[in-house]
Parts: C-alpha cells; structure tokens; sequence
C-alpha cells in the first residue's frame, strides 16, 4: 500500500501530504 502511494500519489503532491496526513490515506485506500 505505501508502495503504491508512493509511486502513485507523490507524482503531483512529492508526499507532503502523506507525512502531513499520516494515516489518512490508509483509511482511503
């Protein structure tokens, strides 16, 4: 899963957003 949002996510937000956020995406995903 962190693979995947890295590879996926960090194309348009460079995972600010994943260290802000933190466990956010886990529930999303």
């Amino acid at each position: 899963t962190f693979a995947f949002i890295c590879s996926a996510q960090a194309g348009y937000m460079s995972g600010q957003s994943i260290q802000l956020d933190g466990g956010s995406y886990e529930g999303v995903f």
